[in-house]
C-alpha cells in the first residue's frame, strides 16, 4: 500500500476530509475539497463576514470565510462525531453537545 487512506466511497472521504482540513484550520485544505465555481451557505456567513447573505460562491468568496473560521473557532470547538447519514449523494452529521471529552459545539453539518 502507497500510505493513503481509501475511503468506501466518495461520500466517506468528504466526511472524513472535511473535517480533517477543518481540525487543521487550514483554508487551502478547505478550499481543495470544493469546485472552484462550488458555493457553501452557512449562518456563519453573516457573524463572520459582516454580510447580509449566507451564501459564498467560489473560491475567491470561500477563501477569506475559511480564514475567519480558523481565526475565529472558539476553544469549545471539537470534533467528535459518531458517523454520518447519506443517501450516496447528499452527506449530514453531527458534532453532539456530548462527547467522551466533555461538552463542544453541537452542531449539523449537510453536504
Amino acid at each position: 500500500m502507497n500510505g493513503e487512506t481509501t475511503y468506501s466511497s466518495p461520500v466517506d472521504r468528504m466526511y472524513h476530509l472535511w473535517d480533517e482540513a477543518l481540525s487543521h484550520n487550514d483554508p487551502e485544505e478547505l478550499l481543495a475539497l470544493y469546485a472552484p465555481d462550488g458555493t457553501i451557505e452557512s449562518p456563519l456567513i453573516p457573524h463572520l463576514m459582516g454580510s447580509e447573505r449566507g451564501i459564498c460562491r467560489g473560491h475567491d468568496e470561500m477563501r477569506p470565510f475559511f480564514e475567519a473560521v480558523a481565526r475565529e473557532k472558539p476553544q469549545i470547538r471539537r470534533y467528535y462525531r459518531t458517523g454520518y447519514f447519506s443517501d450516496g449523494k447528499k452527506l449530514m452529521w453531527e458534532y453532539p453537545r456530548i462527547s467522551p471529552d466533555g461538552e463542544q459545539m453541537d452542531f449539523v453539518e449537510v453536504m
